[in-house]
């Protein structure tokens, strides 16, 4: 699938396809299944390319930026993934601060370099095994996602793990480490490959301009059983000693499928010019400054209509998702465009009704449109303020993207 999406709602024409091509080693659709860790009949169909090889060359021409591949039986880490069992990590590292919380905060804080780590990785070890997790439901279970603490504190660890044949990224190394029913929500970001260590973790990718159903405040089985099936998404099992590759800006989720599920990775530390990735961050980014500025002021004139070239340059490319069509809509609200900014989140909660940020975002253009209908607006907030407290339990919801506020200056 390019990710391709139309509308015939007018000014929101989602045409054109997908960045990048590449010649694929394998490509056409894989038929595999998986048990307990174990490679068993075909089953279930996934449109990733499965490797065995690759090397740098191959990966930069065919895949890097474009599309998602998972290697698998290449691992550099043989030692490591015999090594590092919970005992192992107890002894060795079982005083290191690690960051662990509900999914959803730790897909925003666990990138995070200021996020305060709050419990040790002995700890986290021993909730894991403990009688009581046993019986907690998927929503209640922590995840370990740790960028920037586990292994600064763990330099033996992170020099005993070997990066795969194809790339380094030069940046810090991820550990994640959750049990059965734990993962990430969807979200996206820059460049990244993953290695499962110990354990086994099902995937969801969806190509950038999807009308992806990101950003759910459900628990990631939950949201797992409800979109598992989808025909935009691609989905697959990884098992110890495989990788995933993931291109920047490629809309992914995990959840992990046995009780001890460990993996290392890298995220890439810049994007790729006129990618994605750097389209969204520049449009978003100028907002948030833009919002910062007196409306009028030369300077706000200026970073609008360097966001608005930044839009015009994501529609010749990508079609409009879920999160441009948000931030199209932020876009608006700081310029004071009330109506077209009702109209952009509307087209955002067309294509992901779960996406809270535009929920919100949208009781704020209302809320603001000195023309508008006042109880239209307190209508929709109180809306907003139910469906936010049904999302809020038990998992507390963050906004997928910047949020500047529109002040009233």
């Amino acid at each position: 699938s390019d990710g391709s999406h139309s509308s015939g709602r007018s000014g929101y024409d989602a045409t054109g396809g997908g960045g990048g091509g590449g010649v694929a080693r394998k490509s056409g659709r894989i038929e595999r299944c998986y048990e307990s860790g174990t490679r068993i009949a075909a089953c279930a169909a996934c449109e990733v390319d499965v490797l065995t090889e690759l090397d740098t060359m191959d990966f930069m021409l065919d895949y890097q930026y474009q599309k998602p591949f998972m290697l698998i039986n290449a691992s550099r880490n043989t030692e490591t993934h015999r090594l590092w069992t919970p005992d192992f990590l107890h002894q060795e590292a079982g005083g290191v601060k690690i960051l662990a919380s509900d999914p959803y905060s730790n897909a925003q804080t666990g990138a995070n370099r200021r996020a305060q780590p709050q419990t040790t990785l002995s700890e986290y070890l021993d909730t894991m095994a403990s009688a009581d997790a046993a019986h907690m439901s998927d929503d209640e279970r922590e995840y370990l996602f740790d960028r920037y603490h586990f292994f600064d504190n763990a330099p033996s660890l992170k020099a005993a793990f070997t990066t795969p044949t194809f790339v380094d990224y030069d940046s810090e190394f991820i550990l994640a480490l959750g049990s059965k029913g734990t993962g990430i929500p969807l979200h996206f970001h820059t460049d990244s490959w993953l290695e499962v260590v110990a354990g086994s973790k099902q995937w969801w990718v969806y190509p950038p301009g999807t009308p992806v159903p990101f950003c759910s405040s459900l628990s990631q089985s939950t949201w797992a059983a409800n979109h598992a099936h989808e025909d935009e998404v691609a989905t697959f099992i990884q098992n110890p000693g495989d990788v995933v590759y993931v291109p920047e800006g490629w809309y992914h989720a995990t959840l992990n499928l046995d009780p001890y599920t460990l993996a290392v990775g890298q995220q890439a530390k810049g994007s790729q010019d006129g990618g994605y990735m750097d389209t969204y961050s520049n449009i978003m980014r100028r907002i948030a400054q833009a919002d910062r500025m007196r409306k009028g002021s030369k300077e706000f004139k200026k970073l609008i209509k360097e966001a608005n070239s930044y839009v015009e340059y994501y529609r010749e490319h990508w079609p409009l998702d879920p999160a441009m069509a948000n931030a199209v809509g932020k876009l608006q609200l700081v310029s004071s465009n009330f109506d077209a900014a009702v109209e952009a989140f509307d087209y955002a909660l067309e294509l992901n009704p779960e996406l809270l940020d535009s929920l919100v975002s949208k009781s704020m253009a209302l809320y603001f449109n000195p023309d508008g209908d006042v109880s239209a607006a307190n209508l929709w907030a109180a809306q907003v303020s139910w469906a936010a407290g049904i999302a809020a339990t038990p998992v507390h919801p963050l906004p997928c993207a910047p949020s500047p506020v529109p002040s009233r200056r």
